[in-house]
């Protein structure tokens, strides 16, 4: 359940030096639903963390469907072991898919983490 609806996520993700590099995509059927679920996509990612005081800023992505609920993440937390842990994410939506692009880890490079979001882009 995500947003209070059924929703399936699929995802991909891969390992580089010390992060885990993933993205996300969720299928909203209610189009009305797509900023919830943009909104609850990055409440869970904060909460799977234990993180507190996200810092949050606008997002756009090249072809990204406009929407205010867009931004990109950085929180700090722990995961369920303990261990102290970094997320950068980006949420963004493409017609009435929701996306989630996320880079996790100790440290993240923060070269890295700007490469991997600047390099999210749909085609014209």
């Amino acid at each position: 359940m995500l947003a209070g609806a059924a929703a399936p996520m699929q995802m991909l993700a891969c390992s580089a030096g010390e992060a885990t590099f993933a993205l996300a995509f969720v299928d909203v059927d209610d189009p009305a639903r797509v900023a919830e679920t943009l909104t609850a996509l990055r409440q869970l990612a904060v909460g799977n963390l234990q993180g507190a005081a996200p810092q949050l800023s606008p997002l756009q992505i090249r072809g990204m469907t406009p929407n205010a609920q867009a931004t990109r993440l950085s929180v700090s937390g722990r995961l369920p072991d303990g261990a102290a842990v970094q997320e950068h994410a980006a949420f963004f939506v493409r017609g009435r898919r929701v996306y989630q692009a996320s880079v996790i880890g100790t440290q993240p490079p923060p070269a890295a983490v700007d490469a991997f979001i600047a390099g999210l882009k749909f085609p014209a």
